[in-house]
């Protein structure tokens, strides 16, 4: 029983050493103004080429068809 206990006060020891220590409490609301700017041009994007994207789709469509 002695030995095993100091087994894992030797794996707790080591898995101490990796552990983080800190997030600073603003990295959420950081991390949603990124999203929320990734978000605005992605689907910009698919706005002002919804056209062009709809008529590749289309195009495309015909083609596999063989028509």
């Amino acid at each position: 029983m002695l030995l095993w206990s100091a087994v894992n006060y030797k794996l707790v020891a080591n898995l101490s050493l990796f552990v983080a220590a800190y997030i600073d409490p603003n990295t959420g609301g950081m991390l949603f103004q990124i999203l929320a700017v990734l978000f605005g041009i992605i689907s910009g994007a698919l706005l002002l080429f919804s056209g062009k994207i709809k008529g590749l789709y289309y195009r495309l469509k015909r083609r596999i068809r063989g028509s």
